[in-house]
């Protein structure tokens, strides 16, 4: 019965385009900005209105997504300087 419900939530997650917009705008903007964007930036990007929308609906997921991945960029490095090899920035 558990295996039902996870695959139920994962049908919703992928049900609602704004949460799967949010959450890849956060993985891209992790890797091509420094920062990631403030709630009140969002109606100054160069984007789509629907996307803005997607943005401010569902800011949580994309700043999740930021996150995550450059936490995960934080962990590769460590390991590879465990490993011995350098990292040139």
């Amino acid at each position: 019965m558990q295996h039902i419900k996870n695959y139920h939530s994962l049908y919703e997650l992928l049900e609602d385009p704004s949460k799967i917009n949010a959450f890849v705008g956060g993985i891209v903007h992790s890797h091509t900005r420094k920062s990631p964007l403030k709630y009140s930036n969002i109606k100054n990007l160069d984007i789509s209105p629907e996307l803005q929308s997607d943005l401010k609906k569902k800011y949580n997921l994309y700043l999740f997504a930021f996150l995550f991945c450059r936490g995960l960029e934080i962990v590769v490095v460590l390991l590879l300087t465990k490993l011995g090899i350098e990292y040139v920035i």
